[in-house]
């Protein structure tokens, strides 16, 4: 019912950003055939990355509501809470029944959660997550069998081909068996292998989907070590939003290009902070509550390498995605349910301070979260907010331009794509820029747009 209440107005939201790419502009899914779902000639299934699962489901509600958004929307609501429910059970192991509640809270209607419920295109986030976190209770069973290996396998495999991030519930749950079921880890391990083959040959061999670099992203066209310098940053982004959640955006292609005091020494400075708290943590655990130690330690590996992946040493088609952030904040959530347990005590001032804190953080959280809601209602009202606050917003100013130009209104659209080039040139927002300024007949500055684009065009070559 919480779900319900705070996602209700997503309902009512529109198609946005690469829904139309994925949906609308994708003919492969219009007609529901699984080898053309499997293969690469669809739009989920691209240089890079192979989601043949998200393909199969938007093709099957393609095919019973056509383009009406709202019984996708309807849907992806009933999906992000059962994940949470999910979620609950995967806290209850370890947890008590209170606690787990208000952490699977916490993880169902968090603000940065917004992007993977009230964009539809997003629903690949929480597919891997429902048949990974499936996998992982199955783990967490008592007594194990050969029938519970195959169908954690088959779980983890759907997961896989839902989004390669599937690959940290196979870890997780070996690191999981190491703590708590050792006897078992050999045997899962060799279904496990069997299973990574599998999600290996139907890429490779079958779709023929090999991994390739995108080379008009910003961060994708810096080198390693370019690269390097924007992880404080992108972890602090991360950090920051979970515990103050009061600008998001879509689309975040800013970069760190020197080590200036606002983008690389102030977001390292708090991540050492974080990394502190965590260690003096850890020592207090290992000291005073070893039994806690093993727990401590999985989420804390839970945390890291979620983040490990989206921290850009694989270039990624974004700088960050709130919608990323949905594995690594279950390792922050057990982490706080560890602090939580400590802070556990007999007095009733403080456990009516704590309830009332937690209820607090809930109605906040909830709050912002149905604010967030409305920016989705529809492309005008998404680009428009969240290029007003992005660092680097060029290509929701070229996404802008382009939905004015559509409508026939050159002034408002050439505004948009002029702010696009000047935030960030690149191929796509220059030629848009070019075209209006040839056809309001601006000869100066389409000779200006055509040195901007071979300077473009170079830059990409070299990458």
């Amino acid at each position: 019912m919480i779900g319900i209440i705070v996602y209700f107005n997503v309902l009512f939201n529109g198609f946005v950003w690469d829904d139309f790419t994925y949906m609308i502009a994708n003919p492969a899914i219009h007609v529901f055939n699984l080898f053309s779902l499997f293969g690469v000639n669809n739009q989920f299934n691209g240089p890079g990355y192979y989601r043949p699962i998200p393909a199969v489901y938007i093709s099957l509600l393609w095919n019973m509501f056509g383009t009406m958004a709202f019984f996708y929307h309807a849907i992806q609501i009933m999906l992000q809470i059962a994940c949470s429910c999910l979620v609950f059970f995967f806290f209850k192991r370890f947890f008590s029944v209170s606690l787990s509640f208000f952490l699977s809270l916490v993880f169902l209607l968090h603000p940065i959660q917004t992007e993977s419920v009230a964009y539809i295109s997003g629903a690949q986030n929480n597919l891997f997550f429902f048949f990974g976190m499936i996998a992982f209770l199955i783990s967490t069973k008592e007594n194990q069998h050969k029938k519970q290996f195959l169908l954690m396998s088959l779980f983890l495999l759907i997961s896989l081909l839902s989004k390669e991030t599937g690959f940290l519930f196979l870890l997780m749950i070996l690191l999981y068996q190491f703590f708590y079921k050792r006897e078992y880890f050999a045997a899962i391990t060799g279904y496990f292998i069997a299973t990574i083959t599998l999600y290996l040959l139907i890429r490779f061999s079958y779709a023929q989907d090999f991994l390739t670099k995108n080379s008009t992203i910003p961060i994708a066209l810096l080198s390693f070590s370019e690269r390097l310098i924007n992880i404080p940053a992108i972890i602090f982004y991360y950090l920051q939003t979970f515990f103050y959640p009061a600008q998001l955006s879509i689309d975040q292609q800013w970069i760190v290009t020197s080590l200036s005091f606002s983008d690389f020494y102030l977001p390292l400075f708090g991540d050492i902070l974080f990394l502190i708290f965590l260690l003096v943590f850890g020592v207090y655990i290992f000291k005073k509550k070893r039994k806690l130690l093993n727990l401590y330690l999985f989420f804390v590996i839970w945390f890291f390498l979620g983040i490990g992946l989206v921290i850009q040493i694989f270039p990624l088609d974004a700088t960050v995605s709130d919608r990323w952030f949905y594995f690594p904040i279950v390792g922050i959530l057990g982490i706080l349910g560890i602090l939580f347990q400590t802070l556990q005590t007999k007095k009733k001032i403080t456990r009516n301070l704590i309830v009332g804190i937690a209820f607090v953080s809930i109605s906040l959280l909830s709050i912002r979260t149905m604010v967030r809601n409305t920016n989705y209602v529809d492309q005008l009202t998404l680009f428009s907010h969240d290029a007003a606050i992005s660092r680097n917003g060029f290509d929701l100013e070229n996404q802008l331009g382009a939905m004015y130009y559509q409508a026939n209104n050159i002034a408002e659209s050439r505004k948009h794509f002029q702010r696009a080039v000047a935030e960030m040139p690149c191929l796509n927002s220059t030629s848009n820029l070019m075209i209006v300024d040839q056809q309001i007949g601006d000869a100066q500055a389409v000779t200006k747009d055509k040195m901007i684009l071979a300077k473009c065009a170079r830059k990409t070559k070299l990458y």
